[in-house]
């Protein structure tokens, strides 16, 4: 008689993952000529930003980060926006569209008795709006944000905190995510990890290879392997 096979646990990121990053631009585009220009300075900024606080040991808060990143892409750009425009972009990029299938994919995770839980840079009241707003909130058995311990991916105690909260050793958390940064600093500390990856990502060589890369979620049902 086979032994009986454990269902996966599973952490999803959100921005870029789940959630469509042109959220950004498309804040911005009744605003100005240029929206593509400045939300990938935008979206830049935010990264940088994040990184150099948790390399300096400082605290803000994922929106507190959004919002200095935009100011920070608009001076760059030479863009200037009234307060209500201004606001208006931040409350576009605070719910972004899913990507499509989204809701499917993980239905069908959920059928198979996969463990899900969020894992994100963001806030974790931000994140459950986000859920609440697509009607995804019931798939997930956890939302983690990283400002719970005070610094952002990839800093490793980011994911120890995520593998606390799972109960789970990180050996035993799968990582699903886009950024490639992302999927490094989880390759780092020992989880595994499926990288949804385009042609122009980036491959760190110091970090290990992503056990599966996919082209897309919808593949993720069938690739990911029970124990």
């Amino acid at each position: 008689m086979s032994a009986p096979t454990v269902a996966p646990t599973v952490a999803f990121d959100v921005f870029g993952t789940l959630a469509d990053p042109a959220s950004y631009a498309l804040g911005l585009r009744p605003h100005t000529s240029e929206p593509e220009v400045i939300a990938a300075s935008w979206r830049r900024y935010q990264l940088e930003i994040s990184w150099l606080l948790t390399a300096a040991g400082r605290k803000l808060d994922w929106s507190t980060v959004t919002a200095q990143a935009l100011d920070m892409a608009l001076a760059a750009t030479h863009v200037q926006l009234g307060e209500q425009q201004r606001a208006a972009a931040l409350e576009r990029v605070a719910v972004p569209e899913l990507f499509e299938g989204v809701p499917e994919v993980l239905d069908e995770l959920v059928g198979r008795g996969v463990r899900m839980a969020v894992f994100s840079n963001g806030d974790v009241g931000g994140l459950d709006r986000i859920l609440a707003e697509h009607g995804i909130a019931d798939r997930f058995e956890e939302v983690v944000g990283c400002s719970e311990v005070g610094a952002f991916k990839p800093a490793p105690e980011t994911y120890r905190h995520l593998a606390a909260r799972l109960e789970a050793p990180l050996e035993g958390i799968w990582l699903v995510s886009a950024n490639p940064f992302d999927c490094a600093g989880a390759a780092l500390v020992g989880m595994r990890v499926a990288q949804l990856a385009s042609p122009a990502s980036p491959k760190y060589p110091f970090a290990p290879e992503p056990e599966l890369v996919l082209d897309g979620l919808a593949q993720l049902p069938e690739a990911l392997p029970w124990e």
